[in-house]
């Protein structure tokens, strides 16, 4: 089995109790226990991955994002700071529906008085570019939807066995080797398609939001028409997509 795979199984495992631990501390008492207890539970949060402390605290955004503490002012300014927080911590990729998700969540959310405009700014449509950059970078143009992964792993036909079997029902060595590598290649392409199947799923939407905020966020003063310039030729070197944002910027902020 590949390194990935073990690794990406561990995080599961250890995720899968951590999610049981972290529902019941939202579901219990009110708006503001609940604060506190996810706070407690961050406290003594000592992650063992970058991987797993990403899916920790996307899954913490998602419980608070879902119960009633929206309208809890301090519930509502952990869940900006976690997401600050995932989203400057990019070393190891979110899944991208979560990477989209959490710019959503952030798009909705408006700078407060006294807040530095122009850097956030800055930093928000980085982040942006850069999931439009990665969907662009992931996506596999060899990719056939038509060629998906099997449901049931055949073994060897020389086990006589029926697909989907376990490989502890083979008693060959050699064919049991031969199955269970057949059934970590068909895990590898389950991921490699559901992945490129949700890319191609997101990307457009995606995309005309991302323009749109664009245009939004750089049709506001202090007008900064070299800096998003820059960033377009950074992250969408060549894109169409890249002129078009410019051109709409251009005539939101014409005299």
């Amino acid at each position: 089995m590949s390194t990935i795979l073990t690794m990406q199984e561990n995080n599961e495992s250890i995720f899968k109790k951590l999610q049981q631990e972290l529902r019941s501390l939202v579901v219990a008492a009110d708006s503001q226990q609940r604060v506190s207890a996810i706070k407690a539970f961050l406290e003594k949060w000592n992650s063992i991955t970058p991987e797993l402390d990403a899916l920790v605290k996307v899954e913490i955004i998602n419980l608070l994002n879902t119960t009633p503490d929206k309208q809890n002012s301090e519930a509502r300014a952990l869940l900006h700071v976690l997401v600050v927080d995932v989203l400057s911590k990019h070393s190891i990729p979110l899944p991208i529906e979560d990477e989209i998700k959490l710019l959503y969540l952030l798009s909705a959310e408006t700078p407060a008085p006294g807040d530095d405009w122009s850097a956030i700014r800055l930093q928000r449509a980085t982040w942006w570019l850069r999931t439009w950059s990665r969907i662009d970078k992931e996506k596999d143009s060899n990719y056939n939807p038509a060629d998906m992964p099997a449901l049931n792993v055949s073994p060897p036909g020389a086990s006589g066995m029926p697909s989907g079997v376990d490989p502890a029902a083979i008693a060959n060595p050699g064919l049991r080797n031969e199955y269970m590598k057949a059934i970590d290649q068909n895990r590898e392409k389950t991921v490699y398609y559901n992945h490129q199947y949700t890319l191609r799923r997101l990307e457009p939407e995606f995309k005309k939001m991302a323009a749109i905020y664009l245009v939004d966020l750089y049709s506001k003063k202090p007008l900064a028409a070299a800096e998003i310039t820059r960033l377009l030729v950074d992250w969408l070197p060549g894109r169409s997509e890249a002129a078009t944002i410019i051109d709409a910027i251009n005539k939101q902020t014409a005299p």
